[in-house]
């Protein structure tokens, strides 16, 4: 009952807002642009880092699987 009474009231607080009148300068946009800039080049650093160790897992599954084929275990009877 108590949620439905603060989605009310949210819903509300949406529907009647008053205009702000607010002015976003060329800086603002600038802004905005360097940050998406520095998201990404961030991004691309944690890759990198981790680059290493996400090449060195595939290379070991599939080096254990190539061992696995061409050395097959010998038969005890021989």
């Amino acid at each position: 009952m108590r949620a439905r009474g603060l989605m009310a009231v949210a819903g509300l607080t949406v529907l009647y807002t008053s205009p702000a009148h607010a002015y976003l300068d060329p800086g603002t946009g600038s802004i905005i642009l360097q940050g998406l800039l520095a998201g990404i080049a961030a991004a691309m650093a944690a890759a990198g880092l981790y680059w290493a160790r996400v090449k060195n897992f595939f290379s070991s599954v599939f080096s254990s699987k190539k061992l696995a084929d061409s050395n097959p275990e010998q038969d005890p009877e021989n």
